[in-house]
C-alpha cells in the first residue's frame, strides 16, 4: 500500500509542476517595446546610409544618449527570461532589419506568382550589400588576380580572411530576404566567381 502512495505522491508533484509550467510559459520570441522601437527606427532611418565603421560609431553615440531607455529595455526583457546581450539584439535589429525595412517590402511585392520562375526572380531581386561587394573586388584584384591563383583557391582565402564581414553578411539577407545560411552563402560565393570572370574579362 505504501508503495501506491508514493506513486500517488509522484503524480501529485507531476500535477503541480504542470501547473507551473502553464503559469509561466517559456517564451521563444522577444519583442522589444514599442518605446525602444520607436528609437531604434528612427536612429535607423537616419543612419541607414551610413557605412559599417560610421554605423557603428553613431551607435556607439546613440546608446550613450539613450542609455536610460535601453536599460529600462534590458531590465524588462531579462524579467521575461531573455538570456543574451541585449545591447547586441538591438545593434542588429537596428542594422539588419530597420535600415532595410522598406527593401524588404520591395521584395515581398516582387514576387512572381508563376511558380516556374520563383527560384529564378527570387535570385535577381536579392541583392548583396554595396560595401560588401567593393570588399569582394578590392579581394579579387588585390590577391586572387595579383597571384595569379584560381577563383577557388581566391574564394577560400577570402572566406578565412573575412570572415566578420561574411557573417553580418549572411545575418542581413536573412534578414532581409528571408535567406537561409546555405543559401546565402552560394549567393555569395557566386557573386565571388562572377565578379572574378568579369574583371579578368576586362583586363584581356
Amino acid at each position: 500500500m505504501e508503495l501506491y502512495k508514493d506513486k500517488d505522491k509522484d503524480k501529485d508533484k507531476d500535477k503541480d509542476k504542470d501547473k507551473d509550467k502553464d503559469k509561466n510559459p517559456r517564451i521563444f520570441r522577444f519583442k522589444l517595446s514599442d518605446e525602444i522601437l520607436e528609437n531604434i527606427k528612427n536612429f535607423s532611418n537616419i543612419h541607414k546610409f551610413d557605412n559599417r565603421i560610421q554605423f557603428k560609431k553613431e551607435w556607439n553615440l546613440w546608446i550613450e544618449e539613450k542609455k536610460d531607455i535601453i536599460e529600462r529595455e534590458s531590465n524588462r526583457l531579462l524579467e521575461l527570461g531573455f538570456i543574451g546581450n541585449v545591447n547586441d539584439k538591438l545593434f542588429k535589429s537596428s542594422r539588419y532589419y530597420f535600415r532595410f525595412k522598406n527593401n524588404k517590402v520591395e521584395n515581398k511585392n516582387n514576387k512572381v506568382e508563376n511558380k516556374n520562375n520563383k527560384v529564378e526572380n527570387k535570385d535577381k531581386n536579392i541583392n548583396i550589400n554595396k560595401d560588401f561587394l567593393n570588399l569582394i573586388d578590392n579581394h579579387i584584384i588585390n590577391y586572387t588576380c595579383l597571384k595569379k591563383i584560381s577563383p577557388n583557391k581566391g574564394y577560400l582565402n577570402f572566406i578565412n580572411e573575412f570572415s566578420i564581414y561574411i557573417d553580418e553578411e549572411l545575418e542581413r539577407l536573412k534578414l532581409i530576404y528571408d535567406l537561409k545560411t546555405d543559401e546565402g552563402i552560394q549567393k555569395i560565393k557566386k557573386n565571388y566567381k562572377n565578379r572574378y570572370f568579369q574583371f579578368n574579362l576586362k583586363i584581356v
